[in-house]
């Protein structure tokens, strides 16, 4: 049986293998006239033997093949990866503003301490937030605390949905959060994306000059995209490279580990860094026995991990094209410019209609302005095109078909299904003030959406009459909105949606955006 682990790797016995083996054994132990039928109960016993011995196979094969990072899964693939001096990036919490009424002077115990029980909230799909930092002696009144996901990632928060305090509170009135979150967390990188970032950090610098840079480049945490371009002709090519030079875009910021504290009188070699005042510094040659501070920049100078990047990789004699400039002081004294680019962000106007494919549940509009802009980064110079938009619109909503849409340098632009980047180091960038659905909707804790041919067009809403009050909100459009009555006795706030209502009968309240499109609510008033 070829159970072994040699030169060409892990062999493992096969069902037939092991079943051949067996029925030998069994035949020299009770003879040949022995029947191992599996209606038998010798048959059985030998095959869950063999079942046994298949199983403990399978786990050793997994294990040998996880070896290969390509192949391995979860914490054996971050074991893998440390080999390359690569680590997984971590998930981030996402951070928002919660409303807190008190009716009385409580305490509040967050994050920052461990002995009491920490004060939770949760949302109305089970999201829980705590509170960051102790209050302590809150008085009664209305407060504003920061609370941040229990679970990282991109917990997006819709306005008024976190209301249900987990933690219980005597003198707590009620839980709530006006405003989306003000620092929207990370999801931890996944497996496949940690392969493929392994993969380009190992690129070789036999596979070329260019490949050996991308690969660098791209196992900086914290860039996002990467794009180098390399002219080899004597002349400036169509992208503006001048001749024999390279010209290297890249997205995002450097994440950069604190790296060890500098000490005085300690020595330091020619491209070590060190920590001071949480800047990095490298130093530029064997120095710091005489006490040189960090501040002298012939002997330190600030860390910058891609410019060291493209230093290292470098062909000799090859030029550099781009307005980012570094300073690098070689071994022998002489100073090297490294030039490149940060990509250049473009607003990216998204405009489309959000229609209910099952014509009974409105489309989540709050949802989709919120989640698209996180999960919707295109690469630098990298066209758009509305089959893209409209695919991850449905992995945030799967109830919302996109209809008539497009896109647009500007919010009274031109709207097209495909746009492109003007300059090579252009990169779109959407925001939630980008994305403008129609129609829109007048939304409120108590309204109803209304589905005509499967598009929501205006909400109802009903309300006692002497007083009472409404909490509207306007979802799509564009840029600010401003709330009126269209008819009716009761009165809106122009800036807040906030509506009360008068006397009895049918109220219109109206939204209105930047551009002018508006939409109605009905609210009955007995």
């Amino acid at each position: 049986m070829p159970n072994v682990l040699n030169a060409q790797g892990l062999q493992t016995a096969t069902q037939a293998e092991l079943l051949a083996f067996f029925t030998a054994s069994y035949q020299q132990i009770y003879g040949a006239d022995i029947v191992l039928d599996s209606s038998t109960p010798d048959g059985q016993l030998m095959n869950i033997f063999i079942q046994s011995i298949l199983d403990v196979q399978d786990l050793l094969t997994q294990i040998y093949n996880s070896f290969d990072p390509d192949n391995a899964l979860g914490v054996v693939l971050d074991q893998r990866v440390a080999i390359n001096g690569i680590e997984r990036e971590g998930g981030t919490s996402t951070i928002t503003n919660i409303t807190i009424v008190t009716s009385q002077s409580v305490n509040l115990f967050g994050l920052d301490q461990a002995t009491q029980a920490i004060y939770t909230v949760s949302d109305q799909a089970g999201n829980q937030w705590q509170l960051i930092s102790t209050q302590t002696g809150v008085t009664a009144g209305t407060h504003v605390f920061a609370f941040q996901s229990s679970v990282p990632g991109a917990v997006l928060t819709i306005p008024n949905t976190i209301t249900i305090p987990v933690t219980i509170v005597l003198g707590v009135s009620s839980v709530n959060n006006p405003t989306t979150y003000t620092s929207l967390g990370t999801n931890e990188e996944t497996d496949a994306a940690l392969k493929i970032r392994r993969r380009n950090s190992v690129s070789l610098s036999s596979q070329g000059y260019l490949q050996g840079l991308l690969g660098l480049l791209k196992n900086i945490n914290g860039l996002t995209s990467v794009l180098v371009y390399e002219n080899n002709g004597s002349i400036t090519d169509g992208n503006g490279v001048p001749g024999h030079s390279i010209w290297v875009i890249v997205s995002g910021n450097p994440d950069i580990a604190l790296s060890a504290s500098w000490l005085s009188l300690v020595s330091y070699s020619y491209g070590q860094i060190v920590s001071v005042g949480s800047v990095n510094y490298i130093s530029w040659q064997n120095n710091n026995l005489g006490n040189d501070p960090t501040t002298n920049p012939s002997d330190w100078g600030i860390y910058n991990p891609i410019a060291q990047a493209i230093y290292a990789k470098r062909n000799a004699a090859c030029g550099m094209f781009g307005e980012i400039n570094y300073t690098i002081t070689q071994v022998d004294g002489t100073q090297f410019i490294i030039s490149y680019d940060q990509v250049n962000p473009v607003d990216l106007f998204i405009q489309f209609t959000a229609s209910s494919l099952d014509g009974i549940h409105a489309p989540n509009i709050a949802a989709i302005i919120e989640g698209l802009p996180t999960i919707y980064t295109p690469d630098v110079n990298a066209e758009v095109n509305i089959n893209q938009m409209s695919t991850l619109v449905q992995e945030i909503d799967s109830n919302t078909l996109v209809l008539n849409s497009g896109f647009s340098f500007t919010a009274t632009g031109s709207y097209t299904v495909t746009l492109t980047p003007v300059s090579k180091k252009d990169q779109f960038v959407v925001s939630t003030a980008d994305i403008i659905i129609l129609p829109m909707i007048l939304s409120a804790p108590i309204a109803t959406s209304v589905i005509v041919n499967g598009l929501v067009t205006h909400t109802i809403a009903s309300i006692a009459s002497g007083g009472n009050t409404i909490q509207f909100t306007g979802l799509g459009g564009h840029g600010n909105f401003t709330y009126s009555m269209q008819s009716g006795s009761g009165s809106i706030n122009s800036s807040t949606g906030l509506y009360t209502s008068s006397s009895t009968g049918t109220d219109v309240a109206k939204v209105t955006d930047s551009l002018g499109n508006f939409t109605t609510c009905t609210i009955t008033v007995s």
